[in-house]
């Protein structure tokens, strides 16, 4: 077997080139963070991160290749797989009779301008037939996606997305780019508990 290439040595237009096939064939993959309660130490929910482990580079660091996918207009892509992937494996949870919990994703707040990401949660819900909520957890850099996080608030519940929850932005957090948590909740469809 080949030794891996460093990622510092790759060229940026790798991951463009590579990200569909990359997704195809299992180098992007979800994991998943356990999110323990601190006074229990119960599991109470996870949050499910994308990995990229490419047979020529070997591991790639997301803040690598989420900039590029982010520079070039394609995380849409990344995060629509992503959706598809955790409401699979809630689906194959909830079918094995197993426990299960909450799984929340990070999208980009590019995925509101180059996709419908409502209709790509709502067909991944709706295929898994996976109970969600989405809980809008809009991180801003700057004050210049103001206008943007008010939309959002808007439109959530518009979209039909929210259904009985209720939404509220955070109006302090870290200086990280925008992104909007969703959680797909655990338990029985239909049921927001």
């Amino acid at each position: 077997m080949r030794k891996k290439r460093r990622q510092i040595d790759m060229p940026p237009s790798y991951v463009i080139e590579h990200l569909d096939e990359a997704i195809e064939k299992h180098w992007v993959r979800v994991h998943y963070q356990p999110i323990v309660r601190t006074i229990s130490g119960q599991l109470c929910a996870m949050e499910g991160l994308a990995r990229w482990d490419d047979p020529n580079w070997g591991f790639l660091t997301p803040p690598f290749f989420i900039s590029i996918l982010e520079q070039h207009n394609l995380i849409h892509k990344l995060d629509a797989f992503l959706i598809e992937e955790v409401c699979r494996n809630q689906a194959r949870v909830r079918k094995a009779g197993l426990p299960s919990v909450p799984v929340s994703l990070n999208l980009s707040r590019l995925d509101f301008i180059n996709c419908d990401i409502f209709a790509i949660v709502e067909r991944a819900v709706r295929k898994y037939n996976v109970p969600r909520a989405v809980r809008p957890a809009v991180r801003r850099r700057g004050r210049q996606h103001g206008a943007a996080l008010e939309e959002l608030h808007h439109g959530l519940p518009a979209a039909g997305l929210l259904e009985g929850q209720s939404a509220s932005l955070p109006r302090r957090q870290p200086e990280v780019p925008g992104l909007l948590r969703l959680r797909f909740r655990a338990g029985a469809p239909g049921k927001n508990g």
